[in-house]
Protein backbone atom coordinates (compact mmCIF):
# COMPACT_ATOMS: atom_id res chain seq x y z
CA UNK A 1 0.00 0.00 0.00
CA UNK A 2 2.83 2.31 1.37
CA UNK A 3 5.09 1.02 -1.48
CA UNK A 4 8.08 1.77 0.56
CA UNK A 5 11.18 -0.12 -0.08
CA UNK A 6 13.05 0.79 3.39
CA UNK A 7 11.47 1.57 7.18
CA UNK A 8 13.27 3.22 9.40
CA UNK A 9 12.71 3.97 13.34
CA UNK A 10 14.26 7.13 15.61
CA UNK A 11 15.35 6.18 19.18
CA UNK A 12 13.15 8.01 21.84
CA UNK A 13 16.58 9.97 22.49
CA UNK A 14 16.64 10.66 18.38
CA UNK A 15 12.72 11.25 18.55
CA UNK A 16 12.74 13.93 21.72
CA UNK A 17 16.19 16.01 19.37
CA UNK A 18 14.07 16.15 16.32
CA UNK A 19 11.09 17.51 17.84
CA UNK A 20 12.86 20.03 20.84
CA UNK A 21 16.40 20.21 19.74
CA UNK A 22 17.50 19.03 22.87
CA UNK A 23 19.29 16.03 24.25
CA UNK A 24 16.77 15.06 26.61
CA UNK A 25 13.05 15.24 27.66
CA UNK A 26 12.31 17.73 29.84
CA UNK A 27 9.60 17.96 32.58
CA UNK A 28 6.26 17.84 30.93
CA UNK A 29 7.16 15.60 27.94
CA UNK A 30 6.02 12.04 28.68
CA UNK A 31 7.67 9.10 26.44
CA UNK A 32 5.37 6.55 28.47
CA UNK A 33 3.90 5.01 25.16
CA UNK A 34 7.45 4.33 24.00
CA UNK A 35 9.58 3.52 27.17
CA UNK A 36 6.46 1.95 29.27
CA UNK A 37 7.54 4.13 32.34
CA UNK A 38 4.58 5.66 33.26
CA UNK A 39 4.90 8.73 35.59
CA UNK A 40 2.00 7.23 37.55
CA UNK A 41 1.33 4.00 38.35
CA UNK A 42 -1.12 2.13 36.85
CA UNK A 43 -3.16 -1.35 37.20
CA UNK A 44 -3.46 -2.78 33.48
CA UNK A 45 -5.64 -5.36 34.69
CA UNK A 46 -8.37 -2.82 35.64
CA UNK A 47 -9.61 -0.82 32.39
CA UNK A 48 -6.82 -2.43 29.86
CA UNK A 49 -5.52 0.13 27.58
CA UNK A 50 -8.38 3.28 28.76
CA UNK A 51 -7.13 2.63 32.58
CA UNK A 52 -5.67 5.85 33.07
CA UNK A 53 -8.49 7.21 31.27
CA UNK A 54 -11.10 5.53 33.48
CA UNK A 55 -9.23 7.03 36.61
CA UNK A 56 -8.95 10.33 35.37
CA UNK A 57 -12.79 10.77 34.54
CA UNK A 58 -14.18 8.86 37.02
CA UNK A 59 -15.50 5.50 35.14
CA UNK A 60 -14.56 2.33 36.32
CA UNK A 61 -14.71 -0.21 33.33
CA UNK A 62 -15.26 0.11 30.14
CA UNK A 63 -13.25 2.09 27.04
CA UNK A 64 -14.82 5.07 25.10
Amino acid sequence: MVEADSLGYLSPEGMVHAITGQRAAGPGFCLACFSGAYPVDIDCEQGGKYAFENLTSGRTSGGK
